[in-house]
């Protein structure tokens, strides 16, 4: 915003509340330029820039291409030492970290000191334990002797001969019911069908005389 020289009621508009609420709230940058040098109004506080003078302010808004390539390498210069500065600043900190820490030697003693420790009670313990278990072994050994295994077999033995003479025993006792089974049949078949042949008849004695052998041998057995 410029302005040529001019007396003071000339630049007054520029001293309006108005027009410096607007410079004020203004989202484009401004560079104020009204009148001379010596001229100064409101709208110079409200503004982003003040240029003495218009041709100033000209300058100020389009610059030299060479002094805008020197500011910009003047600029670069002055982050890339910036950058620098930063990056040795972290590295002495990480220097001055580094020697607070503890080495690697200091790090491993109290673990080596521990392990030379287990070491030497290493083989006692192993003396002890084989000890203990020797002990454990003489006393299951002391309860394995001959004479429980003899027993033991003796009572195996006894209770396979049991076994058997219970199996013997509902063995017969299948067969003698089953020659039941057979005479009964035999004897509604011939009821059914009329005479059978002198074969088929002498099967119910030899199964009743079967059945009291049984019975006279549990009685035996039982007394």
């Amino acid at each position: 915003m410029a302005r040529g020289g001019g007396s003071l009621e000339d630049l007054w508009s520029f001293n309006e509340e108005i027009v410096v609420r607007a410079a004020a709230a203004s989202m484009i940058p401004l560079i104020s330029a009204v009148g001379h040098e010596t001229d100064v109004t409101l709208i110079d506080f409200a503004a982003d820039v003040r240029a003495p003078t218009p041709t100033a302010a000209a300058e100020m808004a389009v610059p030299v291409r060479a002094d805008l390539l020197l500011r910009t390498d003047s600029l670069a210069r002055r982050s890339f030492a910036c950058w620098q500065r930063c990056q040795e600043a972290r590295r002495t900190e990480l220097r001055a970290a580094t020697r607070a820490l503890p080495t690697a030697e200091e790090l491993l003693a109290l673990p080596r000191q521990r392990l030379d420790h287990a070491s030497t009670r290493l083989p006692r313990a192993l003396i002890a334990n084989a000890q203990i278990h020797h002990r454990e072994f003489s006393r299951i050994a002391s309860r394995l002797g001959p004479q429980i295994l003899r027993t033991r077999m003796g009572r195996c033995r006894e209770l396979t001969a049991a076994l058997a003479a219970r199996a013997e025993r509902a063995e017969m006792v299948a067969r003698v019911r089953r020659r039941e089974r057979l005479a009964t049949a035999t004897v509604r078949l011939a009821a059914a069908c009329g005479p059978m042949p002198r074969r088929i008849a002498s099967v119910s004695p030899a199964s009743a005389s079967g059945l009291r052998r049984w019975r006279n041998g549990r009685s035996a057995r039982s007394i």
